[in-house]
C-alpha cells in the first residue's frame, strides 16, 4: 500500500511538474491597448533655422536638439543642398537656443553633431577629397581635434553620445563591405575602443556596459533568413531570426521581439504583427497593423501606420509580460514623410510631406512635436 500511495504521489507530483512546465512554454504576452493617446505638444522651429531650405536634426538626448543648415546650390533651375552654413543647438525644454555657430568651411558637410556641457562636438567631411575633420566648438571657436580621410562620401564618421561618454565611429570601406572602429572621447582626443567588421552590413553601437562594447547587428548576408546578432565585446549572441518575408517591419524592445508574421485572414493583403517573448520564443499575435519602426530606445519604440491600416503613429512599450499600444495624439493623414528621435524620458517626432518637382526631392509641411512617456 505504502508503494502505491509513493507511486501515485510521483505521478501526481510529476504531472503537476508537467502542467507548470506546458504553462511556462504556452504562456502569451499580454496586449494592452489603451484608448486615451500621449498628448503631443507642436515645437517651432527656432528663429536661428527659420527660413531655410535645408534643415536637419542630427540629434536629440531629450534636451538638446541639435540642426543644421546647408546653403543652397543651383545648377541651372534645380537646387541642392549644398555646404553646412550653421548650427544650431535648440533646447527644446527651455524653447532657446543655447549653442549657435556660423561655419565658414567652403566644400564641407557637418555629418553628425551632439551637445556635451558647453561643447559643440561635430564632424564635417570634404565633398571634393573626402577630408574629414572632428571638431569642438566651446562657443568662441572651432578647434579640429581629429583628422583623417573618408574612403567614400557615404562613409562620413559618426558621433554617439551615451549618458556622459561621447563616441566616434569610423566606417571604411564600399556600402555592403563595411568594417568600423570605435573610439572614446578623452578631453580633446579619442582612446580606441574596438574594431567591427559585421557579418551583415547594418550595426547600432549602444555604448559600453561593463567596460565592453555593446553592438547590435543585423545580418543580411543569408539569402533565406535575416539574424538579429548582440555582440557584447567578443561574445556573439544570436537573439532572433526570421524569414526574409517577415521582415518588412521588426523591433527589439527589451525582452521582446517585434515583427510580422503570415496571415490569410486578409488574403495576405499585408501581415499580421505579433510580438515573441525572446526567453520562451512564444509567438503573440498582435492584430492587422501594416506599419513601419524607424528605432527604438531601450523598451520603447514608435510605429507609424500606413497603406491598409489607419494613418497613426503609435508608442510600443514592453513592460514584463505585457506589451502597451498607446496611439500618440498626431494627425498624420496624407504625410507621408514621419521621422522620430527618441531619448530615455521623451521623442520628438517630425511629420511632413515628400514630393518630386522633376528630379528633385521636396519636403515640405513639416511639422515638429515633443512627446512625454
Amino acid at each position: 500500500m505504502r508503494k502505491i500511495i509513493s507511486l501515485l504521489m510521483f505521478f501526481i507530483m510529476t504531472a503537476s511538474i508537467v502542467a507548470c512546465g506546458g504553462h511556462e512554454k504556452t504562456e502569451k504576452i499580454e496586449i494592452v491597448r489603451n484608448s486615451q493617446p500621449l498628448t503631443a505638444k507642436r515645437i517651432e522651429l527656432p528663429l536661428e533655422v527659420q527660413g531655410y531650405k535645408y534643415v536637419y536634426l542630427k540629434s536629440f538626448d531629450g534636451q538638446y536638439a541639435v540642426f543644421t543648415v546647408e546653403r543652397e546650390e543651383t545648377i541651372g533651375q534645380d537646387s541642392y543642398a549644398g555646404d553646412t552654413g550653421r548650427i544650431a543647438v535648440y533646447d527644446v525644454l527651455a524653447e532657446k537656443v543655447v549653442h549657435l555657430v556660423n561655419l565658414n568651411m567652403p566644400g564641407f558637410k557637418v555629418g553628425s553633431a551632439v551637445k556635451q556641457g558647453e561643447n559643440l562636438y561635430f564632424t564635417a567631411y570634404n565633398r571634393v577629397d573626402f577630408t574629414e575633420y572632428v571638431n569642438v566648438n566651446n562657443g568662441l571657436g572651432n578647434i579640429a581635434i581629429d583628422a583623417d580621410s573618408i574612403d567614400e562620401r557615404h562613409n562620413y564618421s559618426r558621433l554617439y553620445k551615451d549618458g556622459d561618454n561621447i563616441f566616434l565611429i569610423k566606417s571604411k570601406g564600399e556600402i555592403g563591405n563595411t568594417e568600423y572602429d570605435i573610439f572614446l572621447l578623452n578631453g580633446n582626443s579619442f582612446d580606441s575602443v574596438c574594431g567591427f567588421e559585421p557579418t551583415g552590413n547594418i550595426i547600432e553601437f549602444r555604448g559600453l556596459e561593463n567596460g565592453q562594447p555593446v553592438i547590435y547587428e543585423t545580418d543580411i548576408s543569408d539569402e533565406e533568413n535575416i539574424y538579429f546578432n548582440i555582440y557584447k565585446g567578443d561574445e556573439k549572441q544570436t537573439i532572433f531570426s526570421l524569414k526574409n518575408e517577415h521582415t518588412n517591419s521588426f523591433v527589439k524592445l527589451g525582452n521582446m521581439f517585434i515583427h510580422s508574421v503570415d496571415s490569410l485572414d486578409n488574403e495576405n493583403a499585408y501581415k499580421m504583427m505579433a510580438v515573441t517573448d525572446l526567453e520562451s520564443k512564444n509567438i503573440t499575435e498582435i492584430g492587422m497593423m501594416q506599419g513601419g519602426f524607424l528605432g527604438n530606445f531601450e523598451n520603447k519604440g514608435i510605429m507609424c501606420t500606413y497603406g491598409e491600416s489607419p494613418e497613426r503613429i503609435y508608442l510600443y512599450e514592453a513592460k514584463d509580460n505585457v506589451l502597451e499600444i498607446t496611439p500618440i495624439d498626431i494627425d498624420v493623414k496624407g504625410m507621408n514623410n514621419q521621422s522620430y528621435y527618441m531619448a530615455e524620458k521623451n521623442a520628438l517626432i517630425k511629420t511632413g510631406k515628400f514630393s518630386f518637382e522633376g528630379t528633385n526631392l521636396i519636403e515640405s509641411d513639416e511639422q515638429w512635436y515633443l512627446v512625454e512617456y
